[in-house]
């Protein structure tokens, strides 16, 4: 669902994570916005980790170079956290990206993940 609508609900250990992406499609070049609304438990943080899957583009030194790893800024009201960042480019023409999204609270850490197809948009 978060590839076709942008938004989807999961609940997981009793907690219900609602994660948005926009504007869709994805555009590599282009800013993405990440929303999170968490209710079930007050979280601490939010944190996303997006890798190449359908290819592993490692570096010399053996690190993953198609990854990127950010925090989500939480609003001063409600469970709510947002980012904008451009989404990690590849020369590929279509490319599958494992979207991780972690959510911290005092007592428990929720996981899930979303894969996502990107097209590559001509300039």
């Amino acid at each position: 669902l978060l590839q076709q609508k942008g938004e989807c609900t999961i609940e997981k250990e009793g907690v219900s994570l609602n994660f948005k992406v926009s504007p869709l499609p994805i555009n590599p070049t282009k800013d993405l916005r990440y929303s999170l609304k968490v209710k079930g438990m007050e979280p601490t943080g939010a944190f996303v980790n997006i890798l190449g899957h359908s290819m592993e583009m490692l570096s010399r030194t053996g690190e993953q170079r198609d990854q990127q790893n950010f925090a989500l800024k939480k609003f001063l009201k409600g469970n709510e956290f947002s980012a904008t960042r451009i989404f990690p480019l590849c020369t590929e023409k279509i490319m599958i990206w494992k979207l991780l999204l972690q959510v911290k609270g005092e007592n428990k850490t929720v996981k899930t993940a979303f894969t996502l197809e990107v097209k590559k948009r001509n300039q």
